[in-house]
């Protein structure tokens, strides 16, 4: 029997269902192939400031950063190898962008961009909040660690940025430092930004400090910095009564 070949048509017809094939699994793949790398570079950001202060306090020979300088930006200037961005904050050599409001006021709270000027420069996706507090720590917001430094109550990304549910996207550092830097939330569900903006906005309609109705804390704006507003907020947690 001789054997036919496929026709024209034939051919068309499976191009074009491969193309669809392919339509709809590659958004899925760069998704998850963006959430997996992440954890390592919200890690590599927190490292890089660690290993800062730690270089800073070994040549000052002193156990605060405000002994070396009230200005956060010049010890990263000097001990992180890269540049100042021309509106404030500083870039790596790996391309991270620290940025925030106040450098001058411990604990300083940074907005780290792990992915600098790509989008979707969004909290919870490839921007996060960290704290940088006087004696050297470097505290991803929301977290264990950062609910001892702030005598607060709960631990913020359990409520906020949790499973099927992320109401309180700025506490989703915490949330990745907690679990062994990897992205265990719904890193879909947090909706991109509308700017391509890379400057310290820290805008996201679906955050705060404290992260909205977070287990019934409230705040008011006159104590310290909101990471996402720029304004000074203090938090009180009803359950203990502490402010921070």
């Amino acid at each position: 029997m001789k054997n036919r070949g496929f026709t024209l048509a034939e051919v068309l017809i499976t191009l074009a269902i491969i193309g669809i094939v392919a339509t709809l699994t590659l958004p899925a793949i760069n998704l998850n192939v963006q959430k997996q790398q992440v954890g390592p570079s919200l890690a590599k950001a927190v490292n890089t400031l660690s290993n800062a202060n730690k270089l800073a306090f070994a040549d000052d020979d002193v156990r605060h950063l405000s002994s070396i300088s009230e200005n956060y930006l010049d010890i990263m200037s000097k001990y992180v190898v890269g540049y100042s961005d021309g509106s404030g904050g500083y870039i790596s050599k790996d391309g991270i962008v620290f940025s925030s409001n106040n450098f001058s006021e411990y604990p300083v709270n940074i907005t780290v961009d792990i992915n600098g000027a790509k989008l979707p420069n969004t909290i919870g996706k490839d921007r996060f909040i960290i704290y940088i507090y006087n004696d050297g720590a470097v505290v991803p917001y929301g977290g264990y660690e950062y609910k001892k430094y702030s005598e607060g109550s709960t631990v913020l990304w359990a409520a906020g940025c949790s499973g099927d549910s992320v109401t309180n996207p700025s506490s989703c550092s915490g949330a990745i430092a907690d679990n062994g830097w990897a992205v265990k939330y719904k890193y879909e569900l947090i909706p991109n930004s509308t700017s391509d903006d890379n400057s310290n906005s820290n805008s996201n309609s679906n955050s705060s400090v404290g992260g909205g109705s977070n287990n019934g804390n409230s705040e008011t704006c006159h104590g310290r910095v909101d990471p996402i507003t720029g304004k000074k907020c203090n938090i009180v947690y009803p359950n203990n009564g502490l402010d921070y």
